[in-house]
């Protein structure tokens, strides 16, 4: 137990000073704010120009302005932007000491392996809960200074819970992440398997409707 904690501090102490946690955030935060723009424009059609690449997808939206219309669409930011922020994380986490050449140093610390890889999947999981949270706080400002209809506490509550299990199914999918960083020694293994994985998410809705 004392060698996993040390382990784990450890990794907290490389994050300390990292710009990437806060560049995470940043982007994360990009799909609430940017589904509270689309409430917005849907909640004032008259603001949106009459001609244009904006007035054609307003126009088409079939979208319902409301509470459950906007945390569903964070379920959606989640499920898809989860994928990339989160693939990112678990890349950086656990292929950064290859990339700077300083995996040798960490094997030859008195601490097995096993718990250096337990500390790092706990620092992953505290790092994408934390932007889960983050996100779902965020969603209710927006929303609350949006002034969105249908609050309904069942509704609010049942798409929270699609929201949390979504977030965890994401992060689930960080371990396998994680094995390409470590068996590649490295970055592009990882984000290729990220890049496939987000073009089978694509592809297989649409066969399923053909």
């Amino acid at each position: 137990m004392n060698e996993l904690k040390r382990a784990f501090l450890s990794e907290c102490l490389k994050l300390k000073h990292l710009n990437m946690i806060w560049i995470t955030f940043i982007a994360f935060s990009l799909g609430p704010i940017f589904g509270g723009l689309l409430m917005f424009l849907l909640q004032n059609p008259e603001l949106v120009p009459k001609s244009g690449i904006i007035s054609t997808k307003i126009s088409i939206l079939s979208t319902l302005v409301g509470w459950g219309a906007y945390f569903s669409m964070l379920s959606q930011v989640m499920a898809i932007g989860g994928v990339i922020v989160f693939g990112f994380v678990a890349s950086y986490i656990f292929g950064r000491e290859y990339v700077d050449r300083t995996y040798r140093d960490l094997l030859s610390l008195p601490i097995s392996r096993t718990h250096i890889l337990n500390a790092k999947f706990i620092v992953y999981f505290i790092w994408c809960l934390c932007l889960t949270v983050f996100i779902l706080v965020l969603g209710f400002i927006i929303a609350g200074i949006l002034k969105l209809p249908g609050w309904d506490y069942n509704i609010i509550f049942e798409n929270i819970i699609t929201y949390l299990i979504t977030a965890l199914l994401t992060m689930a999918l960080g371990t396998l992440i994680a094995f390409f960083a470590l068996w590649s020694k490295g970055f592009l293994a990882p984000l290729g398997f990220l890049v496939l994985t987000l073009i089978f998410a694509q592809l297989i809705p649409i066969s399923d409707q053909t």
